[in-house]
């Protein structure tokens, strides 16, 4: 707990804008596993070693079929480096 999560790093890593990881931040926080400092950003608010494994066995959800079309699309270039939400939404039908 407590470890910075740079939302522009997070971005690079994942080669999409900062848009996505914002909302994707924003979303765990209100789940309670970040939290956001104003003067720091966001920081990892639980420890991920304590938490239960999640289960292969689970089906997949409908943004669990788009994230995989997206990072599919996105390894196979057949998306830009650098994506709206906008677009994603035009393209996926979301």
């Amino acid at each position: 707990p407590g470890a910075r999560l740079p939302e522009q790093q997070i971005a690079s890593l994942c080669n999409v804008s900062r848009t996505p990881v914002r909302a994707a931040l924003s979303l765990l926080a209100e789940q309670g596993v970040v939290r956001w400092e104003a003067d720091t950003g966001y920081h990892l608010a639980i420890d991920l070693a304590a938490q239960p494994a999640i289960s292969a066995e689970l089906p997949a959800a409908e943004e669990d079929e788009l994230a995989e079309a997206i990072l599919r699309d996105r390894s196979a270039r057949r998306l830009d480096q650098t994506v709206t939400v906008a677009g994603l939404m035009r393209r996926y039908s979301a």
